[in-house]
């Protein structure tokens, strides 16, 4: 350090020694704020967050076509074999229906008419608990 920045050092340091409390507070309080306060960010900091974000926009679109993908295809399966029986299981503790072909759960109070059919068809050729 040169000697003018010792003086100068000193100097502030008698400045802040004779300052009243809440004027020291204040000094603190303004020192912290600045000192929390983030850096700002860089272009290639920015235009690595909007990369980020289309990358997510991206894999949120890719997801919910699959989503729809595996809906039409649990609405267009039969849930029947070639043979007439069907491809369901019955989940007994949770009571509902479950195609093992194209994984649907098919529940009683959410669509009961297709419940009861396949239930039925389950009972009457003895698979209910395959």
């Amino acid at each position: 350090m040169s000697k003018a920045e010792v003086n100068e050092a000193q100097h502030s340091n008698e400045q802040v020694l004779s300052m009243k409390p809440s004027e020291l507070a204040e000094l603190v309080r303004v020192i912290v704020q600045e000192a929390k306060r983030p850096d700002p960010l860089t272009p290639a900091e920015i235009r690595q967050m909007e990369q980020q974000q289309e990358q997510r926009l991206n894999q949120s679109d890719q997801v919910k076509a699959e989503i729809e993908q595996k809906v039409a295809r649990q609405n267009i399966c039969t849930h029947l074999r070639k043979d007439g029986t069907a491809r369901i299981v019955y989940v007994q503790n949770q009571n509902y229906l479950l195609c093992q072909k194209c994984r649907k759960i098919i529940r009683p109070e959410k669509e009961p008419e297709l419940f009861n059919e396949l239930f039925q068809l389950q009972m009457a050729n003895n698979q209910l608990f395959d």
